[in-house]
């Protein structure tokens, strides 16, 4: 296939005056352009900060002292329904059983003058072992029950658990009582031990001062 070259009819620097212009209108869209409002937006690659701070414009600026308050008083609320239940009120109760069982078991073991003081507590102690693990299945029963009959059995066993978490802190605090005052006998029977010892040495050391 033979392509012939026809002469042409425009003069010999049209081509030339042609590409000049064309660089001066792409050298003037360079030095006009300017970017457009999103490439220059930082919010348009962040879209949940702008959404949040969206939110927030809509909110006055004096509610929302109030919106925290009232949120934070929402938070509080919260937590004090579930400190007050009943399972929450038993499994502390439980922890508390098992710190007092230890401190009486080391009792025990350190206060040998006391056994009827320590029988007495644990009396007390297994009592309410026992009235702990009644409600415990009070209130396993208690979920077939009415609404009315479950409310008011909740409230009751709330306070019999409120009861038997004081009477546990009192047991555990009679026992540290005791165990303090076996370590105070303790420490005064080794003074007394250390004092007799050194009376005893300045008494020899006296006595083989006289027979010189």
């Amino acid at each position: 296939m033979q392509m012939a070259l026809l002469p042409s009819t425009d003069p010999p620097g049209k081509f030339t005056i042609l590409r000049i212009e064309f660089k001066l209108r792409a050298k003037d869209k360079m030095t006009n352009f300017k970017p457009t409002t999103d490439m220059c937006d930082p919010t348009h690659t962040l879209e949940p900060s702008s959404a949040l701070s969206s939110t927030l414009s809509l909110i006055p600026g004096n509610a929302i002292p109030y919106l925290a308050l009232g949120i934070g008083s929402a938070f509080c609320m919260g937590y004090a329904i579930r400190y007050n239940l009943p399972a929450v009120k038993l499994d502390r109760l439980n922890t508390t059983l098992r710190t007092a069982e230890e401190t009486l078991d080391h009792a025990k073991a350190k206060c040998v003058r006391d056994y009827l003081s320590l029988a007495e507590l644990r009396t007390r102690f297994l009592r309410t072992k026992l009235t702990t693990s009644k409600l415990q299945t009070r209130l396993l029963e208690v979920h077939d029950l009415g609404w009315k009959d479950y409310l008011q059995n909740i409230i009751a066993i709330s306070r019999c658990l409120v009861m038997l978490e004081r009477e546990v802190c009192d047991i555990q605090k009679t026992s540290l009582v005791l165990i303090e005052a076996a370590h105070r006998r303790k420490l005064t029977e080794d003074i007394n031990e250390t004092q007799a010892v050194l009376h005893g040495a300045m008494y020899q050391n006296t006595e083989s001062g006289y027979e010189v």
